[in-house]
Parts: structure tokens; C-alpha cells; sequence
């Protein structure tokens, strides 16, 4: 079966002349925008190694979000036949070209640290504890490394630290609350995020070792806050430390456990 990839060379060729053609006369320009810190600097040679040069041309023509579309269609068909190398390369190659998308970081986390720990995790023709704790897991730490870049590229946006929060905190993952309440923490701090980081990372505080106390606190001053704060989940968790950390009764909320 013919690859869908296949149907978009002819277009991306028509781009690589287009950006072949803009790229003499718009040298000067793109030299002053990049020194005044208005356009992203050109990529480096490596990046003409990894998508070729004649697209490296067309990326120094000032197509580089073209040239990553191109490349984002190249991974989706990848993700349909689970190569997840190549969806790998082929988001290293779109985040390269790209650094300043969000969600592009994002997705080829999702694919990493999801799409691809989960094909190796109910691969029933290996092994069982090569599945969970070789192969999926690898990918899952390819995944929270891919976000740890794109958070290095973009250090104010509150999804990519959410996000990296959502790795870390999940059981399935990489269970690890301590850093996930970092992360949480991180993102609170950022603008445009949104209430519910502010929950999350007292839940996340609450199952780190040695946080108890702090957890309370810090839950507690929500619940006092305002009703809106009071999610079932936040009375579960906050009766729950009131019950680990000896609260007196009549120090505790007047809330019954909610159904979990």
C-alpha cells in the first residue's frame, strides 16, 4: 500500500523552489530581524543532515512553518504504522524548526510518553517485564524529556509544565508526586494559568513523603478560601490528612467523605 506521504512531495517540492527563489533577495532582511531578536535564528547544518538540503534551503527561505507541516504530516503517517522512531525524528525535526509551538511540544510528547509506551506495553509478542519496565518505560522518560525541552524553550507556559506534571504524577508513569507537585507549583506561577493547577498541585503535595503537613496547609487555605474550592476530590484529600496528621475534631472540616 502507496504511503499517504507520498501525495504531498509535489507541493512541498513547489515550496522548496518558492523558498530557493526568497531566500538570496531576503538574506539582509532576515540578518537584521534575527539580530534585533524579531525572527528565530537559521537552523545549523545538523538540521540540513536530518530533513535534507534542499528542504534546509526552503526552511532558510523563510518557510519553516511549511516545511514543519510537511513534516508533522510525515509523523502522523509514521504514528498509523507505530514506527515510532521515525515519529521521534520527525518532531525532533518539528520542534527544531518550530521552538516557539506550544502544542507542537506538546503532541510529540503525547506520542512518546503515551502512543508509543502504550504499543510496547500490550505488545503481547515480548515479554511481560520487558514490556512494563524496559520498553514502555523508556519511551514514558523520552516523553518527560521531550517536555523538559520544550519547557527549556519556552519557560513561561503553563500547559508544558502542567503537562510534565501529568507525567510525573500518574501511576501508570512515572509515579512520582514530589516532582509532579513541582511542576504543578511551576505552572501556577505562570500567566494565563488556569484554577485547576492550583488543586493539583496540593493533591500531588499530599501523596509526596513528608509534605503531610504541608499538603494540609496549603489545601486547608483553598478549602477556607472560597466554596468553589470545594471539589470532592479536595474534601477527600484534606479529610484524609486531617486523619494521618491527628487533627483534633473539632479542627476539621465539617464535610462528610464524599463517594469516591
Amino acid at each position: 500500500m502507496k504511503r499517504r506521504i507520498r501525495k504531498t512531495a509535489g507541493a512541498l517540492a513547489m515550496l522548496i523552489v518558492f523558498g530557493l527563489v526568497r531566500t538570496g533577495w531576503e538574506a539582509g532582511l532576515d540578518r537584521r530581524l534575527t539580530e534585533t531578536g524579531l525572527l528565530t535564528p537559521p537552523p545549523t547544518l545538523k538540521l540540513a543532515d536530518q530533513i535534507g538540503y534542499q528542504a534546509f534551503f526552503a526552511v532558510l527561505g523563510g518557510l519553516r512553518p511549511l516545511v514543519a507541516f510537511y513534516t508533522t504530516l510525515h509523523a502522523y503517517d509514521a504514528w498509523e504504522y507505530r514506527e515510532w522512531d521515525t515519529v521521534e525524528r520527525d518532531y525532533n525535526i518539528v520542534n527544531q524548526l518550530t521552538p516557539e509551538d506550544e502544542d507542537a511540544w506538546i503532541i510529540a510528547a503525547w506520542h512518546l510518553h503515551t502512543n508509543a509506551a502504550a504499543s510496547f506495553y500490550i505488545n503481547d509478542a515480548l515479554p511481560q517485564t520487558m514490556r512494563e519496565t524496559v520498553l514502555a518505560r523508556d519511551w514514558v522518560l523520552k516523553g518527560a524529556a521531550k517536555l523538559e525541552e520544550g519547557i527549556r524553550a519556552l519557560p513561561d507556559s503553563w500547559k508544558l509544565h502542567n503537562e510534565l506534571a501529568r507525567v510525573y504524577g500518574d501511576k501508570d508513569k512515572l509515579a512520582d508526586p514530589c516532582r509532579a507537585a513541582e511542576q504543578y507549583r511551576l505552572a501556577m506561577g505562570c500567566e494565563g494559568a488556569l484554577e485547576f493547577v492550583r488543586r493539583f498541585y496540593g493533591y500531588q503535595l499530599a501523596r509526596c513523603p513528608g509534605k503531610e503537613q504541608e499538603a494540609y496547609d496549603y489545601l486547608k487555605g483553598l478549602y477556607d478560601e472560597a466554596e468553589r474550592h470545594h471539589s470532592p476530590s479536595l474534601i477527600i484529600t484534606v479529610k484524609d490528612l486531617e486523619t494521618k496528621l491527628g487533627i483534633p475534631p473539632g479542627q476539621r472540616i465539617p464535610d462528610p467523605y464524599p463517594p469516591r
